[in-house]
């Protein structure tokens, strides 16, 4: 009960998405195998259960990342271009897609080749708005890179080795954000979600042109990992004063307050990672 008058007054957005998701559930019996096709935010959307990842059913149910898709309605608005940096199967993207409607865009990564199909197939479903697929990863370099594909856990693919259980192992296209927009310019840029199992951080450095040059700068979606940041030579330290010297504050996605200090090193502790929303200073709500 603490917990939930808790969460009232610093959040009650989230509260409020919770508690309908929960209700909603009771009435809603789930497929248990096979593809099912239904709607995210209005968007077409093909389960596919034969992934088999409990990951599936909680999309099914409305439940999953609920924290993002609050933050995701709260910022981004209709006409405006979402990007989604490791994309996976498509959840947030069509979420996404439902906000931006029909005169907007979504420009999604995802170099897992298997997960990308997934990705096509929801572009095939949904021929408005326009999505722009991209089969490689992003990072701070070019080339190409070995990712691991994690077994039994579709959103854990990684290129920091041993993270997870192995399932294959791909070499995979790997280019800088920064390239791409030269290439591909983008209009009223709303929001960036950057989920790539601590290689955040490298994404972001691979962007610092893009972000320079704006004078309207996008909100942030960051899933920061402290862990595996220890594990590459870096923390989230690096990654939040990165941000920072580009105009942003880091907001702790659960209490939508800053992230505090004892947080992160909780988190670094327990080998757990955290939502957070960085937001231009003057943006602040």
């Amino acid at each position: 009960m603490n917990r939930i008058l808790k969460m009232m007054f610093q959040n009650p957005r989230l509260l409020i998405r919770r508690i309908t998701t929960r209700t909603g559930m009771c009435f809603r019996t789930p497929p248990v195998s096979g593809r099912h096709l239904g709607r995210v935010n209005g968007i077409a959307f093909e389960f596919d259960f034969g992934l088999r990842d409990g990951m599936i059913a909680e999309m099914y149910h409305g439940r999953y990342e609920i924290d993002i898709l609050v933050e995701l309605k709260r910022f981004l608005t209709r006409g405006q271009t979402f990007v989604d940096i490791g994309a996976n199967i498509g959840y947030i993207s069509a979420y996404a897609a439902g906000l931006v409607g029909s005169h907007g865009s979504v420009h999604a990564f995802e170099p897992v080749p298997k997960y990308f199909n997934r990705l096509q197939r929801l572009k095939e479903l949904n021929p408005s708005p326009a999505f722009q697929l991209n089969n490689f990863a992003l990072g701070d370099t070019t080339g190409r890179q070995t990712i691991y594909v994690a077994k039994g856990n579709i959103g854990a693919n990684s290129f920091v080795p041993g993270k997870d259980e192995l399932e294959s192992e791909e070499v995979v296209m790997i280019d800088t954000f920064d390239n791409y927009v030269a290439d591909h310019p983008l209009h009223d840029v709303g929001m960036i979600k950057i989920d790539c199992e601590g290689y955040e951080y490298k994404v972001l450095l691979g962007m610092q042109n893009f972000l320079s040059s704006l004078t309207r700068k996008p909100v942030i979606l960051i899933e920061l990992s402290p862990q595996i940041y220890k594990m590459l030579g870096h923390s989230a330290y690096d990654l939040i004063r990165l941000m920072r010297a580009q105009g942003y504050r880091v907001f702790d996605l659960k209490t939508n307050r800053i992230l505090k200090k004892e947080l992160i090193e909780r988190a670094l502790e327990i080998n757990d990672v955290l939502n957070c929303s960085f937001r231009p200073m003057r943006r602040d709500l």
